[in-house]
């Protein structure tokens, strides 16, 4: 017999709740027979399969910061996706743990969920490598992000080099572009003006043949004003968090 804990589970569907009805206790420890248990990993697998395929649905419309209704579907479900992804560290499960946090990420950033959002991030980053290079992506391109963003700005630059790395190892554009980009703002960010600009002028080309537009219209300016950078950054962040509102439940921290 085990606990389980009704707060990590959501049924989508009538059909499940008749086939689990001791899970309907809500908000209580229940506890379950060996044979219940066995298929209550299996209603966890599923119940991780909804919030990942919600997530991936989302993420085009995250990832290019509009549309403030995928954030507020997203948000809404924010209380059930941490334990989805603590669920994934526990079972070394790299595959749902990077591509459920690269997915929603912009959420944490623009909402202001940003020290959790750095947590589950970063424990993503210590699973094994998934099968697909490309799923760590995301997930270091938001480490970085919201790194800057709380100024940490050694572990951004590390997220930075590892990403650059990863993305020309297997020939991702878009990650290089990005790891390009918010090292030059890294770089902006002490100081380093020749280094940050050098950055800047090899990344907006890779934006471009990626299609990357965001990335490409928010530092565009071939000839761009390396001071003018950091506040750049600074105005693009306060615009998306104007846009999109800060809840008044959020880590802000």
């Amino acid at each position: 017999e085990r606990l389980v804990e009704w707060k990590d589970l959501r049924f989508e569907d009538e059909r499940a709740r008749q086939r689990h009805p001791l899970l309907l206790a809500a908000g209580e420890l229940v506890r379950l027979p060996a044979a219940v248990a066995g298929e209550t990993d299996e209603l966890l697998d599923d119940h991780a399969s909804w919030y990942l395929a919600l997530a991936q649905q989302a993420r085009p419309e995250l990832h290019a910061f509009r549309a403030s209704s995928a954030f507020d579907r997203v948000e809404a479900e924010h209380a059930n996706l941490q334990p989805v992804l603590e669920r994934a560290y526990e079972r070394l499960d790299a595959r749902v743990a990077l591509q459920l946090s690269g997915s929603v990420w912009p959420l944490w950033d623009t909402r202001g969920y940003w020290t959790e959002g750095r947590r589950l991030l970063e424990a993503a980053l210590s699973l094994p490598d998934s099968v697909d290079p490309d799923d760590r992506v995301d997930v270091l391109i938001g480490a970085a992000h919201l790194a800057l963003w709380q100024s940490d700005i050694a572990t951004a630059t590390a997220h930075c080099t590892t990403l650059l790395e990863l993305a020309r190892r297997h020939g991702n554009l878009r990650g290089e572009a990005y790891a390009l980009e918010l090292g030059a703002i890294a770089a902006n960010k002490t100081g380093e003006r020749l280094k940050a600009r050098s950055l800047f002028e090899q990344a907006l080309p890779l934006a471009r043949k990626a299609g990357e537009k965001r990335l490409g219209s928010n530092f565009g300016r071939r000839n761009v004003d390396i001071a003018a950078l950091d506040q750049n950054f600074t105005t693009d962040l306060e615009n998306g968090r104007s846009t999109y509102r800060l809840g008044a439940g959020t880590s802000c921290s």
